[in-house]
């Protein structure tokens, strides 16, 4: 399945007698896009641990690691349940090892994810400034600098369950988004390493690249949408009042809701095809 580019291995856990948990060697086998199957990550949705929530999911990176969140992977994982008939209503919620997300198949056959609140303190992404320059001096609002590979960064940090970076740049074409973001990703600074989007401004639309831990550069990631669109507008890089903001990565668009205190993650899920595998 994929996301606006963002591709999926998924599998249904609930078929499975007892937990299903596969090795790393072999989630990295089967993420190998020249020999195996070929994804950014693997996601195998689980029965629910309680009775508030319809699915429980995991999420493994190509590299083999658990990680938290991926809103990418909860529209596909609802698109799952639902033309699968594992679940007859169309607002469905699911919990990650992050959190509790509501997640809505739309009559216009986007899916949206309502991703709660962005998370700006250091303890909680985790993120740790010590040493570190910063600009301004509202939490929220910080930009922290790092001389790094030879380039003097200005950067937002925070969490959507995840940890993010968030870099604007004059050209997201021509940006070194693989040097950047595997030198940030390594630096002490993010002991969990990080998901690192570059965001150009063009007409009050958003256009960005990320660099996802555990991936590499990748055509899309929500919650890295999610982190570059509060970032914009905290810091006034839109227009006013903007409650609906465009990030255009390179597999396609994802739009950001902006509800009161929440923000909702819409985009399309699409199944690519099916298959089984002996393990």
């Amino acid at each position: 399945m994929h996301g606006s580019g963002n591709d999926f291995m998924l599998i249904n856990g609930i078929e499975h007698a007892s937990r299903f948990n596969p090795h790393k060697k072999l989630i990295q086998q089967w993420s190998n896009r020249h020999s195996g199957v070929g994804f950014d990550q693997l996601l195998i949705v689980d029965s629910p641990s309680s009775s508030d929530v319809d699915f429980d999911y995991r999420i493994f990176n190509a590299d083999g690691n658990e990680v938290e969140q991926c809103g990418n992977g909860a529209r596909c994982v609802a698109h799952f349940v639902y033309n699968k008939g594992l679940i007859d209503k169309k607002t469905i919620r699911v919990r990650s090892t992050a959190r509790t997300m509501e997640i809505t198949l739309q009559d216009d056959n986007s899916i949206a994810v309502d991703m709660g609140v962005a998370e700006f303190d250091p303890k909680c992404i985790p993120f740790d400034p010590k040493g570190l320059s910063t600009i301004g001096a509202q939490l929220e609002k910080k930009l922290y600098m790092l001389d790094i590979v030879g380039h003097t960064l200005r950067f937002s940090a925070l969490s959507f369950g995840n940890p993010h970076a968030v870099i604007r740049v004059d050209d997201v074409n021509t940006a070194e988004v693989a040097e950047i973001g595997k030198a940030l990703q390594a630096h002490r600074c993010f002991p969990n390493s990080v998901n690192v989007s570059f965001v150009e401004i063009r007409d009050n639309d958003l256009y960005a690249r990320v660099y996802e831990r555990g991936v590499g550069e990748t055509k899309a990631c929500g919650s890295g949408a999610c982190a570059i669109a509060v970032v914009a507008r905290l810091h006034d890089w839109l227009a006013p009042a903007s409650h609906t903001v465009a990030v255009h990565l390179i597999g396609g668009l994802l739009e950001i809701q902006f509800e009161e205190d929440k923000i909702k993650l819409l985009g399309p899920a699409q199944l690519i095809y099916e298959d089984r595998i002996e393990v």
